[in-house]
């Protein structure tokens, strides 16, 4: 789980981080995102520059709470975690006049114990990357957004 706070009050960065097809503006390792349907039945593929590619399912979408989850399709051929199951969601809480941003992830590891050797690896890379997406997303909703532009 990681959180950061945003200057900016909820109002403002929830349309942001509720951008489902939006992402890739943020994660600069994806090449193309496509959402089919809608919030709470959309299905998001990502892809990579590597060529790599995934699809996440909205599982919940809590408008009034400003949260919605996500299932990594992670049966699907070519899915490129070596995860079992995956789940993750954000969250958009307000925190004095600005906002705190949740992202969180849960995952179990195919491969047994070898997988399980492997798991605090990934877990520090896909943090690394989710921080950084955080603070793109941060710079696009502060007063100062227009100076700092997602990449």
């Amino acid at each position: 789980e990681l959180e950061r706070r945003f200057a900016a009050a909820p109002e403002v960065v929830w349309p942001v981080v509720s951008a489902l097809s939006q992402i890739g503006a943020f994660y600069p390792a994806l090449r193309k995102v496509a959402v089919e349907g809608q919030t709470a039945d959309a299905i998001r593929t990502c892809e990579t520059h590597k060529g790599e590619r995934w699809s996440e399912e909205v599982t919940e979408w809590e408008e009034e709470k400003r949260a919605y989850t996500l299932r990594f399709m992670s049966e699907a051929p070519g899915f490129p975690f070596p995860v079992e199951e995956m789940v993750g969601g954000w969250r958009v809480d307000p925190d004095g006049d600005g906002s705190r941003v949740t992202v969180w992830y849960e995952f179990s590891m195919r491969g047994g114990w070898l997988g399980d050797t492997v798991a605090p690896v990934l877990s520090a890379r896909s943090g690394a990357a989710m921080e950084a997406v955080l603070v793109r997303m941060d710079a696009s909703t502060s007063p100062m957004g227009s100076a700092v532009k997602p990449v």
